[in-house]
Parts: structure tokens; sequence; C-alpha cells
């Protein structure tokens, strides 16, 4: 996708979701994505796992910048401007 069409959707509102699985996708290795979904869909999901997706997501950068990316939420900056 065009640097322009970027910053065309992220103007609109709509955050910058190709980016955050661009970003998904060089960091979180398929086995573990593909191991976690499973557990998820078993129903085996516990702590430990809860800890790992954690793990993988602060690779990712900061709950910040990952959020920045979201559709909508890219225009909290501050903490005081979050609806109520």
């Amino acid at each position: 996708m065009a640097c322009c069409d970027l910053f065309c959707i992220a103007f609109a509102g709509m955050g910058d979701v190709l980016s955050l699985v661009e970003k998904a996708e060089e960091t979180i290795k398929a086995d573990e994505a593909e191991e976690m979904t499973k557990r998820i869909m078993e129903q085996k999901f516990d702590f430990n796992d809860f800890l790992k997706q954690s793990q993988m997501m602060s690779r990712m950068g900061s709950m910040g910048s990952i959020t920045k990316m979201l559709p909508g939420v890219w225009t909290w900056t501050d903490p005081h401007d979050l609806p109520p």
C-alpha cells in the first residue's frame, strides 16, 4: 500500500491496522501464534499463556505505539481525552 494511502487511512480515523499486522508478522513467530490459537480454541489458555502473549506484545513496542495503530484510539494522546 502506498504511503499516501496509509496517511489517508490514518487521517480518516481508521488507524493503521495494516502496519500493526505487518509489525506482528515481523515480531511474532507463526508457530507461536498457531500454538497460542490452538490453546485458546481448546479452552486451555492459562496464566502462563497470558504471560507469553504479553511478552510477544512487548516485543512489538510500547502499548502506546500499538494502540495508536488501532482505529479510533490513535487520537487519544492524553488520558484525560478518553471517553467517560
